[in-house]
């Protein structure tokens, strides 16, 4: 029978590390298409492209991070590391930012009149 560092690694890598890399994949792409339809020019596309960007850097620093301890024996015998505790907070930031980006430019299609045109806070509401 296999010890149970074992059984744990190999679920780590077979389940969990390919559904943590390959499921936020088409995040970006599904972003940019919902973004599609808020106020014109960059500034949402680009807002989620870089917390997107941040996401895939956390990912592969995850990633890297597993690996190193899946190879290094005794890893769990070393003192405390903070760095998953650094990387679920950093997990909520680039969500909450994600998530910001979204609402944010839903609220600002509502700022668009009646013609088409987009009002401002100097432009009266029609």
């Amino acid at each position: 029978m296999l010890p149970v560092w074992i059984w744990i690694t190999l679920i780590l890598v077979t389940i969990m590390l390919p559904f943590a890399s390959f499921v936020p994949l088409p995040l970006p792409i599904v972003g940019l298409v919902e973004l599609r339809g808020t106020a014109p020019g960059w500034r949402w596309p680009a807002a989620w492209a870089g917390a997107a960007a941040a996401g895939s850097t956390l990912e592969a620093v995850l990633t890297l991070a597993i690996r190193r301890n899946v190879q290094t024996p005794f890893s769990n015998l070393e003192p405390m590391d903070w760095g998953a505790f650094t990387l679920s907070i950093g997990f909520l930031i680039v969500g909450a930012t994600m998530g910001w980006v979204l609402v944010a430019a839903a609220r600002s299609t509502r700022h668009r009149t009646v013609g088409g045109g987009w009002r401002t806070e100097a432009s009266p509401a029609p």
